[in-house]
């Protein structure tokens, strides 16, 4: 799990790619099956200078690899949401274009880190975090809890 909130985000840039390259180079032997990437983000306008690199990862997956989870916790300006509204069953999310759907609010870590158990019994699940000290203290308490 890679857990990015605000520009927290930057260094899972150059993570992501370094992964990614490793996945595409059939020479390269990974024990990594899967990867969850999760961004947490206050406003829409944060998401423009990464939204290259996830499309691009995004268009390339292979086996759903990657999984992407944006949370927008910031509120939207009036023509943002006619916006959403106005492009909602284009296949791709109004606030990113990627296939995946941004949420709004902020992540339930009880309700993610039970179904990361669920959907991964007897596994090592890998946490890297970057932002603010008070989200990596809610997603360390849920995940000693759980």
């Amino acid at each position: 799990m890679c857990i990015g909130a605000g520009i927290g985000v930057t260094p899972f840039s150059s993570v992501l790619k370094s992964i990614w390259y490793r996945v595409i180079n059939p020479n390269t032997v990974m024990k990594l099956r899967k990867v969850y990437f999760y961004w947490i983000c206050r406003d829409t306008e944060a998401f423009e200078w990464f939204q290259d690199l996830l499309e691009a990862l995004e268009a390339e997956d292979i086996d759903n690899f990657l999984e992407i989870h944006i949370y927008l916790t910031g509120g939207l300006k009036e023509n943002q949401i006619r916006n959403i509204v106005a492009n909602d069953a284009s296949g791709q999310d109004a606030v990113t274009g990627l296939r995946s759907p941004t949420k709004y609010g902020r992540p339930n870590w009880d309700a993610i880190f039970e179904k990361m158990t669920q959907d991964h019994p007897s596994t090592d699940i890998g946490i890297f975090f970057c932002g603010p000290k008070v989200i990596l203290f809610l997603c360390v308490y849920v995940y000693v809890c759980v």
